[in-house]
């Protein structure tokens, strides 16, 4: 206890050299977060890198490209011109060439399957010769579907990024860049997709997490109004809570380490922490100074921050391990904020202290006279016992109902991970929404099918197979407009009919290709 004194006391004597530290990295950890503030919502923090989906994943990726896809609508005032579609080519052109890209489809690149004497050969659906074959869009619909919308209005443009690993570097570039170049073509159209939908709930978080801090400071204040025992402790109170998550949020972002959606709690519970602590503290302090003072500043200070240590000191260490112990998760979102919320909570827990000293020093040793009206600590606590005194049947009774209703509330309980749940109102979900309805379903997804036995895919009982499970997963609504081999067999099986009766030897040639 003599070597706690005398760290309070040497903390007031060197309270200047102090100040200037903290003012130093309070205005560093500022120009930090306003020049390097990250949020990030990707599915790379819900996995381990050794995780065996998520490698599964990236795997495909790297074979079949990105399931990150932007799609772009485009209007179609009048009709499908060449000069819309020269537009849309030239776009397409410019977006290929970004370094996180890598293609895009549209109706002006498209090209459908067809058969000639010479067998099965690819053929632009649109060119500068001949225009737009729309004869083929309508023929050709398992795939047109996807380029243009059924009512002929809404032209679209589907760009796929690079896989992940190659494009993280990239990430804060994407959506702007491309918005650049679509508004050099173009002036009315939607955009949405996968990358959309994360930077839209990266943007909520970065809303929600700086209204949940400005209600925090509010209902902060108000507290401290009707718990504090003078009113002078109050710009006290108020830098011993919001210093540690000003250092805190600093290092983190100095660090290159995101906010996401999980850790956007951690202001708040480093506010509520700090309320705590300090109030603690600071009555303490006080109830020393009238009861037990002994006429010397600096001795009350160290004695009356000593007198409340031990209090804060266990209810800090179980709440630290509580939060550590998110660290061991198998989720690097979950971790990132155990850890940070474990240094956060040790910063609060110092800086109280710290701050405690120098401003009990600078305020005085000797409170002004207590506020006789008016709710109190003191009273509240009164009021609580008497009431509690009073009532302690019906208190239990009523506490037996609600808890009995929180376990029925609870096996009720439902988990939502549908992301539209963490984006905002706005120009994200809207244009969302105008995609889906005009494509019958915005959200593409692959499925990859193997053979058990590592068979060929392309033979024509596998083929088969696959069209009863296409067609099962359609028939239970889970899929609307899929496209696979099985589409391209019967289109081709439903074109090559009217070249088979001319030339009967091509029906083997055709299948075979």
């Amino acid at each position: 206890m003599i070597r706690l004194t005398t760290v309070f006391k040497q903390i007031i004597f060197f309270r200047k050299g102090i100040i200037a530290l903290l003012v130093a990295l309070v205005g560093m950890s500022l120009y930090i977060i306003a020049t390097n503030q990250q949020i990030d919502n990707s599915l790379e923090i819900w996995f381990l890198d050794d995780d065996p989906y998520y490698q599964t994943y990236l795997k495909y990726q790297q074979e079949q490209g990105s399931d990150e896809i932007i799609v772009l609508m485009i209007p179609v005032k009048d009709s499908l011109t060449p000069e819309l579609l020269e537009s849309v080519r030239a776009l397409q052109k410019e977006v290929d060439s970004l370094p996180f890209v890598k293609t895009s489809m549209s109706l002006a690149t498209a090209q459908y399957p067809y058969i000639s004497l010479k067998g099965i050969q690819l053929k632009n659906i649109f060119s500068e010769e001949r225009g737009v074959d729309t004869y083929k869009i309508d023929e050709a619909s398992f795939l047109s579907n996807y380029l243009i919308n059924k009512e002929k209005d809404q032209l679209l443009v589907y760009i796929q990024l690079a896989p992940t690993a190659e494009i993280e570097r990239y990430r804060s570039e994407i959506i702007p860049k491309i918005r650049q170049h679509i508004n050099s073509h173009f002036r009315d159209y939607a955009l949405s997709g996968s990358p959309l939908l994360t930077e839209g709930s990266n943007q909520s978080v970065a809303t929600e997490t700086n209204l949940f801090a400005v209600v925090t400071v509010v209902f902060v204040a108000i507290f401290l109004f009707f718990l504090l025992p003078d009113r002078r402790y109050i710009p006290l109170a108020l830098a011993a809570i919001g210093l540690p998550v000003i250092l805190l949020f600093g290092l983190m972002f100095g660090l290159g380490i995101p906010l996401n959606m999980i850790s956007m709690i951690i202001p708040s519970v480093l506010m509520v922490y700090g309320l705590s602590d300090i109030v603690h503290v600071i009555n303490i302090y006080a109830r020393h100074l009238e009861t037990s003072s002994t006429g010397h500043r600096v001795d009350d200070i160290a004695i009356g921050l000593q007198k409340s240590i031990k209090p804060c000191f266990y209810t800090t260490v179980s709440t630290m391990a509580g939060y550590f112990a998110l660290y061991f998760s198998t989720l690097p979102a979950l971790r990132i904020t155990g850890i940070f919320a474990f240094i956060g909570l040790l910063f609060a827990f110092i800086l109280v202290y710290v701050i405690s000293a120098i401003g009990f020093y600078y305020l005085g040793f000797k409170p002004r006279p207590k506020r006789k009206a008016g709710w109190t600590l003191s009273r509240i606590i009164s009021a609580v016992n008497r009431f509690s005194t009073k009532y302690p049947k019906r208190i239990i009774g009523v506490s037996m109902v609600l808890i009995l209703l929180g376990g029925y509330a609870i096996s009720t309980l439902e988990v939502s991970t549908n992301m539209l749940n963490f984006i905002k109102p706005g120009p994200y979900k809207s244009q969302y929404f105008a995609i889906e309805k005009a494509t019958n379903g915005l959200i593409r997804f692959d499925i990859s099918v193997e053979s058990k036995e590592g068979k060929d895919m392309t033979t024509p009982k596998t083929i088969k197979q696959v069209g009863v499970f296409q067609d099962e997963l359609v028939r239970r609504g889970l899929l609307t407009d899929p496209v696979s081999l099985v589409n391209f067999q019967r289109y081709l099986e439903k074109a090559g009919k009217r070249y088979y009766a001319f030339n009967p030897r091509l029906r083997s040639k055709i299948r075979k290709e």
